[in-house]
């Protein structure tokens, strides 16, 4: 009689024993699944950025181009590239990738006459341009990109009275330096 007493508290405690398990192994996989969803939607909000932030350089690097290209075309460098958008297409589908676009937001003009190392009545103007980028990313993430460079030209007396200063020879001296 002593020995089915035994028997019974025994089975009772291993069902308690296999509820706790149970509800421990679904607290540990509730757990998981929830990390693994919180760090799948992290890794995506970080491609959106990181293509938002290479959209913005994009649109800062068209913009230095189209400077380089109008000084070298001796014209007056224009202060905006236009929006413009990529778009791709795959297996039949066009799916918009992102935009981008820049601005000039600020240039700031040096003149030192006589020019280092040029004959009297020589000139030399070194412009520092500041530059923003914004890229979007297909899903509306923003990044904004800033950068600056610098740009001279030495024009001597004879030029001077030829061409006007806005439409100098300018030397690009640098490339841009970008900056989030």
């Amino acid at each position: 009689m002593i020995n089915n007493r035994f028997k019974s508290k025994q089975a009772g405690s291993s069902l308690a024993l296999t509820m706790m398990f149970f509800t421990v192994i679904g607290m540990v996989t509730i757990a998981a699944v929830g990390v693994t969803t919180t760090n799948d939607a992290m890794a995506q909000r970080a491609v959106e950025k990181t293509q938002a932030t290479a959209l913005a350089e994009t649109g800062v690097e068209m913009l230095y181009d189209q400077i380089c290209r109008e000084y070298a075309a001796l014209k007056t460098p224009g202060t905006e590239a236009t929006k413009t958008t990529i778009k791709s297409s795959f297996a039949g589908r066009d799916r918009t990738q992102g935009s981008y676009q820049a601005k000039v937001l600020d240039v700031k003009t040096t003149r030192v006459s006589p020019a280092p190392s040029q004959p009297s009545g020589s000139v030399q103007y070194t412009h520092v341009y500041e530059l923003e980028g914004t890229g979007t990313a297909f899903n509306g993430t923003t990044s904004i990109t800033k950068a600056k460079f610098d740009a001279s030209s030495t024009v001597t007396t004879r030029e001077l009275s030829r061409i006007s200063s806005s439409t100098s020879p300018v030397q690009l001296t640098q490339t841009p330096r970008l900056s989030s």
